[in-house]
């Protein structure tokens, strides 16, 4: 969980994006709430490796 709303509100916002642009990769074979939670699972571990990159650089 993150305590910065900023993060949170941009990781949420990525999620939509990505949900909106490969809406037409969804074939509707498994369900919905499970392609979206990997979509948002995804989208957690970019954010959290990029904040651990960044954290080790300084």
């Amino acid at each position: 969980m993150n305590r910065n709303t900023s993060v949170c509100e941009d990781m949420v916002q990525m999620v939509f994006v990505k949900v909106i642009n490969g809406k037409h990769q969804f074939t509707g074979e498994g369900e919905l709430s499970m392609w979206l939670f990997t979509i948002a699972r995804n989208v957690g571990y970019g954010c959290f490796r990029k904040n651990k990159k960044q954290t080790k650089d300084q």
